[in-house]
Formats: C-alpha cells, structure tokens, sequence
C-alpha cells in the first residue's frame, strides 16, 4: 500500500540533520503550553513545520480521494461488464481503500485541529505525552503506544 507508507513517513523527514529537537517535539511542547523560555521562535518555526507538513499531507489525502471517482467508491463500470464478479471485487476494494484513505484524513484533520487548541502531541485516553520517535513516525497519533489500538 504505497499511499500510507508515503503519507506516515513524509512528515517527518522535515528534520534538520544535526537538530537535537525533532519538528514534532517542539510542537508537542509548544502546544502543551511548555513556557520554558527555551527558543520561542524556534518551536513556532517547528510547530509551522509540522502544520505544513500535515497539511501538504490532508492535501495529498484528498487528492487520493479524489481520484477513486465518484463517491470515492472506485471508477464506474458498465452494469453489462462481462465479468461483473471482478467488477464488483473492484469496486469493493477501491470503496476499502476509501475507507482507510477517509480514516487518514480524519486524522490529520484532528491532528491540525489539535495544534490549534494545544494539545498536539497527548493522548486521548491518559492525557500523557506521545513519544517523540511515535509522532515522527506517525505524525497524526491520537495514542500513546500504551493505548494504541
């Protein structure tokens, strides 16, 4: 499945070689209001990274959408198709691929809104902070891995 190894790797390649703080982290404490007076400038710089970077992947996932056609279940096929039993192994299979595509977007989508009320980065069973090496992997993390489904 080329489309989520793409979309949960991409995000995080946006580190600086040599930078101790990855993008996520410093968003992670910049969202939960960690007022260390430690390069307030560089956490806003790295929290904007981050929202770019979800939002060229919100971008990229609806665009994917779109592609899969009409109701996002597929290309349309002739109801005569000689073989409708592969059309409708298809179709099934493009409206799954939908479905996770749907599911990845709305992960992103909560992500973001996530930066804007502050709590990027805890999770939404314990309220502890998500592991960095977590997040970069999988910048749309709703869990810790203790309550990773």
């Amino acid at each position: 499945m080329p489309f989520e190894s793409e979309s949960e790797h991409a995000p995080g390649d946006d580190a600086t070689p040599g930078d101790d703080a990855t993008p996520e982290h410093d968003a992670r404490s910049d969202a939960a209001g960690d007022a260390g007076g430690t390069g307030g400038d560089a956490a806003a710089g790295a929290a904007s990274g981050l929202r770019r970077a979800l939002e060229a992947e919100q971008a990229q996932l609806r665009n994917q959408l779109r592609e899969l056609g009409p109701d996002e279940g597929g290309m349309v096929f002739d109801d005569n198709f000689a073989d409708s039993g592969q059309v409708a192994a298809e179709q099934g299979e493009a409206r799954a691929l939908a479905s996770r595509l749907r599911e990845q977007l709305d992960d992103v989508e909560r992500a973001l809104a996530k930066l804007d009320e502050g709590t990027y980065g805890l999770c939404e069973v314990c309220g502890e902070p998500i592991s960095d090496a977590r997040l970069e992997a999988m910048p749309a993390a709703r869990h810790c891995i203790e309550h990773a489904g």
